[in-house]
């Protein structure tokens, strides 16, 4: 009995120990989760994955969204042991922020995933052509006239970025109707932009001008913000466009002197695509440039640009310039601001590729005519490096980071009499990057002319037509004066009768007088002179008093003749010399004999009136010189 007693508390006891034991809890948490490191959801939402799935050995887990918002595109929400992502569609080209998510239970380490979503697909962009509607066919509101090559993939043909004209054309008007010459700060000839907002930054605080910038006011009146009223050279490219130029004639063009026009073969061999061009922009609403049907033949607008400075003389008072679309053939040149011209507005379109920047300083340079110190002129540009070119063989530079040297070379006066003593002027192209070339103008002073005085005593040699038809060597002094009346030198006494005296009666027997003066270009020329008509021609039978001179011109000799008297018959002809250069004036002159002598007096018994040049072959004057020296005594 007491066995079984023992037992039965011994059950007892195992059986109360077992129901308050304690649950056992595992060593070690643990979560996992199916996503990978990074989730990508396509731009229309779809893709990456609609759920994550937690593992965990804890009886919870949590989740949490950096942002905290999921950037405002995904939504994740909790189910059991999902956690279930949602993304919106993304209509922007560029992609969203990406949002990281964070997994945590008990202790176990913490879990996370990155979701990221995907950029739309960007438009296609149209590629235009020169010469194309923008933005299209069906609804132009413009004609391109440049392509940035930076934009185009076969050459520059076509591109998605460029330069756009107006259809429509403003009537004439004032560029400002203020008759007051202000610096508005329209500055820019490259980028009407600048010029655009400068104009109304201006308007804004003077109001006194409100209402005055009437090219302006049409501009914004007609279009939007996007539009303005292009620069110089803006202008002068959409010409290129409108002649169709081609790339080289265009690069040439634009890259020349600012001011240059086209050559006129160029523009004259444009007609056909200018007067396309103008029906073009006529069937689809715009306006021509060109009156085609005008009687007597056709004319072209003048063409204000928003331009008002000069970049060769900032410190001078300027007006705003304007293109040619009339005789000039795209030349610039400046009027008043309140006289009228048509203009037109442009646009840009497209991506713009960054333009580098490039100044030059100074604009324009100097020289004395002995001057060959060198100057210097100071390059800033955003591109690596720069390069310059001269125009003409006189002009030297030498160059180095950020400036080059300029020098000349010494202007004689041999050169400059050439150049008829006028000022010689070059200009050095400089190019750098994509930037727009810079012009440094170069001027070089004639040197003085060192004028000849003739005054004085000289000996003369020379040959003269003697009675027998042959030359005799002849020689003398004459002594030169100074004549106000002539407004030359004359010589006296110099022989002129030798071969006349069998026909002059002693009492019209005269010593000769030449008469020599000195040119504007210092050159020494010969001057009829009529010696009070005492030599004497037989006219209609009547005796008359007439001088003719004849000069003998050796090879490549100049001559130039002017101050004749009223009535004097010149003979001239170059038969005993090659390349002779002879001016003179028109009236009362023939041209054309044989013999080509020196300086004298003559005689002969025709009509002149009536003479033809050939006629003179065939007499011989009596009294002519030829190979007349001069050298002075004194």
């Amino acid at each position: 009995m007491k066995i079984i007693q023992r037992a039965l508390w011994a059950a007892l006891l195992i059986l109360s120990t077992a129901c308050h034991k304690e649950p056992e809890t595992p060593e070690t948490a643990t979560l996992e989760i199916d996503a990978p490191a990074e989730i990508t959801f396509k731009a229309d939402g779809t893709g990456g994955m609609e759920a994550i799935t937690v593992t965990t050995n804890q009886t919870e887990w949590e989740y949490t969204m950096d942002p905290a918002d999921g950037a405002l595109w995904l939504t994740a929400v909790k189910e059991n042991d999902k956690l279930r992502l949602t993304a919106a569609p993304n209509t922007e080209t560029t992609a969203p922020a990406s949002v990281k998510i964070s997994f945590t239970a008990g202790d176990a380490p913490e879990r996370a995933t990155t979701v990221k979503q995907l950029a739309a697909d960007a438009p296609a962009v149209p590629a235009y052509s020169v010469d194309d509607l923008w933005p299209d066919d069906e609804n132009p509101e413009g004609i391109v006239f440049w392509i940035d090559p930076a934009s185009s993939t076969d050459g520059g043909a076509t591109g998605t970025t460029g330069w756009v004209m107006s259809l429509e054309q403003a009537p004439e008007l004032p560029w400002c109707a203020n008759y007051m010459e202000t610096d508005f700060g329209t500055n820019s000839d490259i980028d009407g932009r600048i010029n655009y907002e400068a104009i109304w930054a201006y308007d804004a605080a003077h109001p006194e001008y409100t209402g005055t910038f009437r090219i302006f006011e049409w501009c914004r009146e007609n279009y939007d913000e996007q539009w303005y009223i292009p620069s110089l050279q803006e202008m002068r490219r959409f010409l290129t466009a409108y002649a169709g130029l081609t790339p080289e004639q265009t690069e040439a063009y634009m890259t020349g002197r600012r001011l240059s026009a086209l050559p006129a073969d160029i523009w004259f061999a444009s007609e056909d695509h200018r007067r396309a061009y103008d029906m073009r922009l006529i069937e689809v609403g715009g306006d021509g440039l060109w009156d085609w049907d005008l009687e007597g033949g056709s004319i072209g607008p003048q063409l204000w640009t928003s331009t008002k400075y000069d970049v060769d003389n900032p410190s001078i008072e300027v007006k705003p310039w304007y293109v040619e679309f009339l005789g000039g053939w795209g030349s610039a040149s400046t009027q008043g601001q309140h006289d009228v011209h048509f203009t037109r507005a442009m646009r840009r379109f497209g991506t713009e590729t960054v333009v580098d920047e490039l100044t030059v300083t100074p604009t324009s340079l100097t020289f004395g005519a002995d001057e060959t110190t060198a100057k210097t002129v100071t390059v800033t540009t955003t591109a690596a490096q720069y390069e310059a070119t001269v125009s003409a063989p006189w002009i030297h530079i030498s160059k180095s980071a950020g400036s080059f040297s300029v020098r000349v070379d010494e202007y004689t006066e041999a050169e400059a009499e050439i150049d008829n003593y006028e000022n010689r002027m070059g200009w050095i192209t400089v190019g750098s990057g994509n930037a727009p070339a810079a012009i440094v103008e170069i001027t070089q002073v004639a040197p003085t002319m060192s004028v000849l005085d003739l005054a004085g005593t000289w000996d003369w040699t020379g040959e003269i037509w003697d009675t027998d038809r042959s030359f005799t060597s002849m020689s003398g002094t004459a002594t030169a004066v100074y004549n106000e009346e002539l407004g030359s030198y004359v010589f006296t006494p110099f022989y002129a009768n030798q071969g006349m005296t069998d026909l002059l009666d002693p009492a019209d027997r005269v010593d000769g007088s030449i008469a020599l003066r000195v040119n504007e270009y210092n050159q020494v020329e010969f001057v009829s002179f009529d010696k009070l008509d005492r030599i004497f021609t037989y006219w209609g039978g009547t005796r008359e008093y007439y001088n003719y001179v004849s000069f003998y011109t050796s090879d490549n000799s100049n001559i130039a003749l002017s101050g004749l008297a009223e009535g004097t018959v010149v003979v001239i002809g170059v038969s005993n010399g090659d390349g002779n250069t002879i001016t003179f004036p028109a009236t009362g002159m023939y041209e054309g004999v044989e013999h080509t002598y020196g300086f004298g007096f003559g005689y002969h018994d025709l009509d002149p009136s009536t003479l033809e040049p050939a006629s003179y072959s065939t007499f011989s004057p009596g009294g002519v010189f030829r190979n007349l020296v001069l050298t002075r005594a004194d």
